[in-house]
């Protein structure tokens, strides 16, 4: 329901179905994670907080599409990675920078600057290209 609800909100904005995945449902999919890590940072467990946020991303990826590629064999095009590296990377590699010296108000005002930022570009790209659709993921279908 969520995958086609998705894909027909992407058909009436005339943008990809991997500008809405980017958006809308990787924010609906991320909202657990977000209850629990700012429950834990209010109750003084810092590091329950960040562990989750990267149990998360390790689990989505080395599950979620380990899972789907065995089944399906193909999950995305070839080259797919590298056109996108540029904005799914820096996040990580930004709390990889950040984490060390401790997550401060400014850390999060940057990050969150960040996000905003990649999903102006995202939504500019997908208006201005008119992907028709195509987004590089093979449909399960």
């Amino acid at each position: 329901m969520l995958v086609q609800g998705a894909s027909r909100l992407a058909r009436v904005l005339g943008i990809s179905t991997l500008v809405v995945g980017l958006t809308v449902v990787s924010s609906g999919t991320s909202a657990p994670e977000l209850i629990v890590s700012l429950l834990a940072a209010l109750g003084g467990q810092s590091d329950v907080a960040v562990s989750n946020v990267v149990g998360s991303n390790v689990g989505n990826i080395a599950l979620v599409l380990a899972v789907a590629a065995v089944i399906f064999r193909r999950v995305c095009t070839p080259g797919w990675s590298y056109r996108k590296l540029p904005g799914w990377s820096r996040p990580p590699f930004l709390l990889l920078l950040l984490a060390p010296l401790g997550l401060k108000c400014a850390d999060g005002a940057i990050l969150l600057g960040g996000l905003v930022a990649y999903l102006i570009f995202l939504f500019c790209t997908a208006r201005s290209t008119r992907t028709g659709g195509r987004t590089g993921w093979r449909s399960a279908r």
